[in-house]
């Protein structure tokens, strides 16, 4: 049997029971008579990051287009130029090192034959026959060897003073345009080559004639017959 009706009676006796379980599960979802809800505010944070997907698909054709246009556009040059700019640092530093690199090894070249020529020239001066040989020597005038010297020192220009000194330090003969000092027994150089009988070398030191830096080089002067030294140069 359908019926299609409910007796007035039946209607006012359900009404409160509706009410009554509707008020129960109101208050067992946490719901108030005006329908907040506790709960539903705890939830409602739960499902905030879906706002973006929400607003972006909300936007118009056109929106997404020109923002994704800006995108295109704006992104790949930042990217471009950033690796742009790293390659042509990198490139630049390898370019000053290499530059800083070939000037060094130059200027070290150029050190060194300058130094190794005048470690052949000192040789030179100490081989002179007017220094080594006892009869040239005592043949050829001081005047004439000073004249030797300095003529030595101004084909080469780049000698203050050519002088020839005896084992005690006292000056023998001096050529160039600096006069050389009287005596140097106290100099590491005529010391040293002395004392090692081979040419020597010094550390670029202040001069006490000219007052500036400057190198030094000694070499022993050898009898041509005994091989005894008899001089530094």
């Amino acid at each position: 049997m359908v019926m299609d009706k409910l007796p007035a009676d039946a209607m006012d006796a359900a009404q409160p029971s509706l009410e009554t379980d509707a008020t129960d599960a109101s208050q067992e979802h946490g719901l108030n008579y005006r329908g907040t809800s506790y709960n539903a505010k705890a939830n409602s944070a739960l499902v905030r990051p879906q706002k973006a997907w929400y607003r972006w698909s909300t936007l118009g054709l056109r929106t997404k287009a020109t923002l994704l246009a800006i995108a295109i556009g704006t992104l790949p040059p930042l990217i471009v130029g950033s690796v742009g700019y790293y390659f042509a640092s990198q490139s630049i530093d390898k370019e000053v090192t290499a530059t800083h690199t070939q000037k060094s090894v130059s200027a070290i070249d150029k050190l060194t034959r300058f130094v190794f020529e005048r470690y052949g020239d000192i040789q030179v001066l100490a081989n002179f026959p007017i220094f080594r040989d006892a009869k040239l020597n005592s043949a050829v005038s001081l005047s004439e060897k000073q004249k030797i010297l300095t003529n030595f020192a101004e084909t080469y220009q780049i000698y203050d003073s050519i002088a020839v000194y005896r084992l005690d330090g006292s000056l023998i003969v001096n050529g160039g345009k600096e006069k050389a000092p009287a005596n140097i027994a106290d100099r590491v150089y005529f010391q040293e080559a002395l004392k090692t009988g081979k040419p020597y070398i010094s550390q670029p030191t202040v001069s006490k004639v000219t007052k500036s830096n400057s190198v030094f080089f000694a070499a022993p002067i050898r009898d041509s017959e005994t091989d005894k030294i008899i001089a530094i140069v």
